[in-house]
């Protein structure tokens, strides 16, 4: 079954807030068109978010380019993921810089 980006959204958003984080959506692009699917802050961690309705790879070529977008804007210390539904359907986060690629819920781990 899909997950419907909504669906995706709303998980996501209810995991970061749960572990304290600052949580925006749809948070505006300067000087550009555009938004963050989600935005994610607790303390000096920034993470800006990608979703994916369907699997995803941090390697392909749209979601690499939204997130180094995102870079651009943003600045280069922050954390820039996609999060999309795994083969098996439990939602994963990829980092641009490579370093994480887990289950959302283990990211808190």
């Amino acid at each position: 079954m899909e997950t419907k980006h909504t669906d995706l959204v709303n998980l996501v958003v209810e995991e970061f807030l749960k572990n304290k984080f600052v949580v925006e959506t749809e948070k505006p692009l300067p000087f550009g068109k555009g938004a963050v699917d989600v935005f994610a802050e607790k303390g000096d961690l920034k993470i800006y978010m990608e979703l994916k309705s369907s699997p995803a790879s941090i390697n392909s070529k749209k979601a690499n380019s939204q997130l180094n977008r995102y870079k651009q804007f943003f600045g280069k210390d922050n954390l820039y993921c996609l999060v999309s539904p795994g083969f098996d359907g439990v939602p994963r986060i990829q980092s641009l810089d490579g370093k994480i690629n887990c289950s959302l819920t283990n990211f808190y781990n």
